[in-house]
């Protein structure tokens, strides 16, 4: 995990876990960087411009209620026996079958629980989803300026994007710096706590992915409220749980680059339908 230049993660609430066995596992950039955590653990270093600092004094850019622990044990991914390619097409229906209008420059979907053979958001359009799933045969771009939310959303009714082996292809998530995204997880049902999934355990012989890195660009005010579950990419990330309701947003991915200010939280998981939360003992890379 890497925190860059002019960027802070907070997170006082939770922990960063990283398996990496490198000198810079966890890494802050300059001192320009922060990170607010109770505690930070990988089975590497966690080191400061790329040096490994001494856990017993960290330098004052990481505010830590607990000291880091190095070289640690490996953690598995507490969601790989679950979030599989069988229990992701639960329920999954025929392309071809979300239906949409479109009225200017916004374009709404009027059904959820549908597929969507790739989702392009042009620059200064806005997309409009209803409560539900939405799995996604292809890429999820958002250009410049560009909009993905749902208006009709609550604390209890939500959204679950899922990048889903197609054609033995998977997609990625690329957002303009300026972008926004306003979505959260439903409550409840078999997909309960998650917002963003790419398909990733139990893949079908020979599916690769189109790009193995994704980007969470995000605008400020834009929040997302859920699980992101990228194992097998590594993710740019900028973002921050809603401000209101149940505040919830957890990461687990291959690596992750923390660009500019974001916030990670999980004092409202269980509220927000993510009941089995891991802790510094399961959890894959970021919490």
């Amino acid at each position: 995990m890497e925190v860059d230049n002019f960027s802070r993660l907070d997170m006082p609430n939770c922990s960063v876990a990283a398996n990496s066995i490198g000198m810079s596992a966890i890494n802050l950039q300059s001192n320009t960087s922060s990170i607010a955590a109770e505690t930070l653990v990988t089975a590497g270093e966690v080191s400061f411009q790329g040096n490994p600092i001494n856990p017993a004094t960290p330098p004052p850019e990481f505010i830590l209620t607990s000291q880091p622990m190095i070289g640690a044990p490996s953690i598995a991914d507490p969601y790989a026996g679950t979030l599989t390619h069988t229990f992701l097409t639960t329920g999954m229906p025929p392309a071809g079958t979300c239906k949409s209008s479109t009225k200017g420059s916004v374009k709404t979907y009027s059904q959820a629980n549908c597929v969507i053979a790739g989702l392009s958001i042009k620059i200064g359009q806005t997309v409009n989803l209803i409560p539900g799933k939405y799995w996604i045969t292809g890429n999820l771009t958002i250009g410049s300026n560009g909009v993905l939310k749902c208006p009709t959303c609550d604390n209890v009714k939500g959204v679950t994007i899922i990048l889903i082996a197609h054609n033995n292809k998977i997609g990625y998530v690329t957002m303009a710096s300026n972008a926004t995204l306003n979505l959260n997880a439903p409550s409840s049902g078999p997909f309960a706590g998650l917002v963003f999934v790419q398909d990733s355990n139990g893949l079908p012989n020979g599916t690769t992915y189109t790009s193995t890195h994704s980007a969470f660009g995000m605008s400020p005010g834009a929040t997302l409220n859920g699980l992101v579950y990228f194992p097998n990419s590594s993710v740019t990330f900028q973002g921050n749980p809603s401000a209101t309701g149940p505040k919830c947003l957890l990461l687990v991915v291959s690596t992750v680059a923390v660009n500019g200010t974001s916030s990670l939280e999980t004092s409202g998981c269980a509220s927000a339908g993510l009941t089995q939360l891991p802790t510094v003992n399961t959890v894959a890379l970021a919490e």
